[in-house]
C-alpha cells in the first residue's frame, strides 16, 4: 500500500490517476457525499482529512498486475470518541473455521465459489454526521479549501468504518434468509449453502454451483424482511471457483486433495533478505544445538533488512501454510524490540531454510473421520543458568499443540506459558488445557453443521468427538481423574474446565503417546533433521 505522493512518482502513476477519477466518479455517481461550503458549516465542525491509499493487486499464481486501486478515505486518527464515534469492534473469519470447511468441502466432493463485494463500506449508510475534506487531486470551482463533502454513506479509512458495514451486512444476509452462526459470527448457513465473510470477501460452498449462484442471485436482488424493511442489492462480484483468498493460493489438486501455499509471500521475504538463486538452502529452520536468548552482550542487528518486517510476514505465513516454521519464527518474534546479530542469524537460518521449500505449503487429505488432539510442552526448555537473571521469560515453558479434523491441521500453537510451571506434569497439564479451548470451539462448530443440516458430518461415533494424545503420565492421569494431590492442588479450577466432558464420555477421550512420535514436538523445540521431517510428513502432507 502506497500514498498519494508514492504513488506519484512511479512509473504507472497514469494507471494510479485513472483509478482515483473512477473511484470518486463512483462515489459521485452513488451520491455517497454532498458538497458543501465550509464556511456554511456550524462552528468547530470536524473535518476530517482526506487521505488516498494505492495499491496494485497482483494475481496470487503469476503475481501479474491486474488492477490499479485508489481507496479513498476519510482520516480515522482524528475522529474523537463519543463525538463521531462508538463502537468499533468489527469481526472476521479465521483461518481455522475456512480449513474446517476446506476439509468438509472435499469429504462431502461439494464446490465453492468466492465473491467480492465491490466498495463494500459505502453501501451502508454513515452512522451518524461527518465532513470530510476534498480529496488531493480533484477541485471544486477551481478551489478544493473552501469546500467539504458532507458524507452521506460509510467510508473507509473511519474508526468504525468496519462495524457498520459488518452490521449492514449480517442484516441484509438475514433478510435473505441466512442464519448466523452461533459459533462463529462470520459464518452463515441457509440451507445445504454455508457462507464465510472476511470484511468484503465470502467464500459461497455447497452440493452443487446451481444452489451457489441462486444465493449469489439473491445477494445481487432487493430483498425486504419479516419487518418489511427494504434492504438495498449488495454490489458484488463472482470471482470464480475458489482459488486463492487472503493472499493464500488455493489449488484443488488432481487427486482431490487441497494444497494451501504462499510461494509469492515466501520470495517477498526472500528477497528482503537479500537471498539470491545461489543462496544455500537448509534442512530445517531451526538449528538443534541452538537456543535464542536476549543476548544482552552480542552485537546489535546490523542488516540491511527490517527485522520486524521480516518477522511479521513470517508470522503470517506460519499462522497460514507453514506449520513447520511455528518454533523457529515465535522464537525469533520474542526479541523483535531489540535484535542482536544472533537473532539476525536465527531469521536468516528459516529464509534458508524456505530456500528449499518455497512453493510447499499444507495439504489437506481427509483420511479418518474424528478430531484429533496432539499437544506437547516443553518443560523450562529455554534456562540457562548464565541468561536467567536478564531474561526471565527462561523460566518459563512452551506449549505447542495441534488440532486435526479427518487427519487435517486445522489450527496449532507454539507459544510460552503465561505462568511458571513448578514440575514437567503442570507444564503438560496447562498446554493440554490451552489446546483443549481450541478442540471445544471446533467441535462445537462440527456439530452446529450437523444440527443445521447442512452436510453429512461423518465421525466414529453418534456425537463429534476427540481423541486427545499426551505424552506425559501425570497430565493424563489428572486429565482422567482429577484428584487433589499436596503437589497438584495449587493448579487453578480454570484448568478443569474439560472435565464435564471427559465425565460424560461424550466429549474426550485421552490416549498415551510415545514422545518419539509426538508431532506437536514440532512446536515446542528446534527438532533435528529425522525428527523434524518424520513429524512435518505426518502433518504437512510432505
Amino acid at each position: 500500500i502506497m500514498y498519494l505522493d508514492e504513488a506519484m512518482q512511479a512509473d504507472d502513476r497514469e494507471q494510479f490517476r485513472t483509478a482515483m477519477a473512477e473511484e470518486v466518479k463512483s462515489h459521485t455517481e452513488m451520491n455517497h457525499w454532498q458538497i458543501v461550503r465550509k464556511s456554511d458549516l456550524p462552528p468547530g465542525t470536524e473535518v476530517l482529512p482526506s487521505v488516498w491509499a494505492m495499491r496494485r493487486k497482483r494475481r496470487i499464481a503469476t503475481q501479474e498486475v491486474y488492477k490499479w486501486k485508489a481507496r479513498l478515505n476519510g482520516h480515522g486518527g482524528k475522529q474523537t470518541k463519543f463525538v463521531n464515534y462508538w463502537e468499533t469492534y468489527s469481526p472476521v473469519v479465521g483461518w481455522t473455521t475456512i480449513r474446517t470447511f476446506l476439509i468438509m468441502m472435499i469429504t462431502n466432493n461439494w464446490v465453492s465459489r468466492q465473491v467480492d463485494f465491490v466498495l463494500a463500506f459505502p453501501q451502508a449508510k454513515i452512522e451518524c454526521e461527518m465532513y470530510m475534506e476534498v480529496p488531493r487531486g480533484f477541485q471544486v470551482d477551481g478551489n478544493r479549501k473552501e469546500y467539504a463533502l458532507r458524507l452521506d454513506n460509510n467510508l473507509y479509512g473511519q474508526k468504525q468504518a468496519g462495524r457498520v458495514w459488518n452490521t449492514f451486512m449480517h442484516d441484509g444476509l438475514v433478510a435473505r434468509g441466512f442464519r448466523q452462526s452461533k459459533i462463529d459470527m462470520c459464518v452463515y448457513y441457509r440451507g445445504q449453502v454455508a457462507l464465510m465473510i472476511y470484511v468484503d470477501d465470502g467464500i459461497l460452498i455447497g452440493p452443487n454451483q446451481g444452489l451457489l449462484q441462486q444465493a449469489y442471485d439473491d445477494l445481487e436482488t432487493e430483498a425486504i424482511d419479516e419487518n418489511g424493511v427494504r434492504h438495498r442489492a449488495f454490489r458484488i462480484t463472482d470471482e470464480g471457483d475458489l482459488a486463492d483468498y487472503l493472499g493464500v493460493k488455493i489449488e484443488q489438486l488432481p487427486n482431490g486433495t487441497i494444497k494451501l501455499s504462499q510461494p509469492h509471500l515466501i520470495q517477498q521475504v526472500l528477497d528482503d533478505l537479500g537471498f539470491s538463486s545461489h543462496t544455500k538452502s537448509q534442512p530445517t529452520p531451526a538449528a538443534s544445538t541452538i537456543k535464542l536468548n536476549r543476548d544482552p552482550l552480542g552485537k546489535c542487528h546490523e542488516e540491511a533488512w527490517e527485522y520486524r518486517s521480516i518477522i511479521g510476514k513470517l508470522n503470517f505465513i506460519e499462522k497460514s501454510t507453514r506449520m513447520d516454521l511455528s518454533y523457529a519464527v515465535h522464537q525469533c518474534a520474542r526479541f523483535s524490540s531489540d535484535p542482536k546479530e544472533s537473532h539476525s542469524l536465527a531469521v536468516k537460518r528459516i529464509g534458508r531454510y524456505l530456500m528449499g521449500t518455497k512453493d510447499k505449503g499444507l495439504i489437506l487429505d481427509p483420511k479418518s473421520t474424528s478430531f484429533d488432539c496432539f499437544v506437547d510442552a516443553d518443560f523450562v526448555g529455554n534456562w540457562h543458568r548464565v541468561h536467567a537473571q536478564s531474561d526471565p521469560g527462561t523460566a518459563k515453558s512452551r506449549t505447542g499443540y495441534v488440532v486435526m479434523y479427518a487427519s487435517c491441521p486445522i489450527v496449532w500453537a507454539s507459544k510460552l506459558q503465561r505462568e511458571v510451571a513448578l514440575s514437567t506434569t503442570k507444564a503438560e497439564y496447562n498446554a493440554l488445557s490451552k489446546s483443549l479451548r481450541e478442540v471445544i470451539n471446533m467441535m462445537q462448530l462440527i456439530q452446529e453443521t450437523k444440527d443445521e443440516q447442512i452436510w453429512a458430518v461423518n465421525d466414529d461415533v453418534p456425537t463429534v468427538h476427540c481423541k486427545v494424545f499426551e505424552d506425559n503420565s501425570g497430565a493424563l492421569q489428572i486429565a482422567t481423574v482429577p484428584k487433589m494431590r499436596p503437589r497438584t492442588k495449587h493448579i487453578n479450577n480454570k484448568y478443569f474446565h474439560f472435565v464435564d466432558n471427559t465425565r460424560e464420555g461424550s466429549g474426550y477421550s485421552f490416549h498415551e503417546i510415545d514422545t518419539e512420535v509426538q508431532p506437536a514436538d514440532i512446536l515446542t523445540k528446534p527438532l533435528p533433521f529425522d525428527a523434524f521431517h518424520r513429524h512435518r510428513l505426518h502433518i504437512q502432507g510432505w
